[in-house]
């Protein structure tokens, strides 16, 4: 009766954690890169309202972030927009040359310096670096300048979605979002089959047994793609609920004991170890102990002993960031 009590209780602080951790996800960084050919509105910012007159086409070259979502509202229009921004450029120095319909940019003395180190021996084959050089003696490289589309000098304007499109684009894979590789604190509540390795004791030969597990689980977790569900979770502590068997001598049978008495019983499990994530499967090792309960389980002979892992789950309480 304990053990069926306290398997609820874990039950419940287990969805309880993956509850809160789903709200944590929001806290994951993110950005949006495009991937294709997107068109966009530009926002007029001294008059507070989307501009239908001045559309311009992304082509994947930038990083943007979302602003902020609002609606638009008329007797002929009713839709949502999303508000979109360019994050900022490492380049500083550039300018617009209108009558070569280029923009260019300029290198910094660090820069020079980087690549006079690279400089080829043979010139002539094709433009080096050093071959841009204008009156005043400043080193540049150029590309071209097309008005209709997103480039360097609209890094100060805003620009809008219709909140349909802006998913649908998502949806589609033209718009997708670029995740920040930095390390988190995670927790919540899983589903494994741990296939534990449990060493010799005394006559006891050394024992493989799967064994289905549930609880919660607490860690640092690190991203290791930017726009795939992969992870990495090191260290991870895990606490929960176990179903052993027990024999009569006390040892792993998952048959009957004692005549009628089912030998299937509940284990409180502890855990300490690291494993990659992808798409919420899980995989990795571990190393814990088992506490098995009530009556039956209070002499079993592995009772706060150490196994070993290979253990194969579903984080099947935690929503997809993607």
């Amino acid at each position: 009766m304990k053990t069926t009590f306290l398997f609820l209780v874990l039950l419940i602080i287990s969805n309880v954690n993956a509850q809160e951790e789903n709200q944590s996800q929001s806290v994951e960084k993110f950005d949006y890169k495009v991937d294709g050919y997107v068109l966009m509105g530009e926002f007029d910012q001294d008059k507070k309202e989307i501009n239908f007159t001045k559309d311009k086409f992304v082509a994947g070259n930038y990083r943007y972030e979302v602003i902020g979502r609002s609606t638009y509202k008329t007797e002929d229009q009713d839709f949502k927009y999303v508000l979109v921004k360019i994050l900022g450029f490492s380049a500083k120095n550039w300018k617009v040359i209108p009558s070569e319909k280029k923009l260019r940019f300029y290198r910094s003395p660090k820069n020079i310096a980087e690549l006079e180190k690279n400089k080829p021996k043979i010139q002539g084959e094709k433009n080096h670096w050093s071959d841009y050089k204008d009156s005043h003696g400043y080193y540049y490289f150029q590309v071209d300048y097309k008005p209709d589309y997103i480039d360097i000098t609209d890094q100060n304007k805003i620009f809008w979605l219709k909140e349909e499109k802006f998913n649908t684009y998502i949806s589609d894979g033209f718009i997708k979002k670029r995740y920040y590789l930095k390390p988190q604190f995670a927790y919540g509540a899983s589903l494994s089959l741990p296939f534990k390795i449990r060493p010799s004791i005394d006559t006891l030969n050394m024992k493989i047994t799967p064994e289905l597990a549930i609880g919660g689980y607490l860690g640092l977790r690190q991203r290791l793609d930017r726009y795939k569900a992969i992870y990495l979770y090191l260290p991870v502590v895990t606490a929960g609920v176990t179903t052993i068997g027990i024999n009569s001598n006390n040892t792993i049978n998952e048959q009957k004991v004692d005549g009628n008495e089912d030998g299937l019983i509940f284990a409180r499990t502890f855990s300490v170890g690291s494993f990659i994530e992808f798409n919420k499967f899980q995989i990795g090792a571990v190393i814990g102990w088992d506490k098995a309960g009530g009556e039956i389980g209070k002499n079993w002979r592995y009772n706060d002993r150490l196994w070993y892992s290979f253990s194969i789950g579903y984080n099947f309480l935690r929503k997809n960031d993607d």
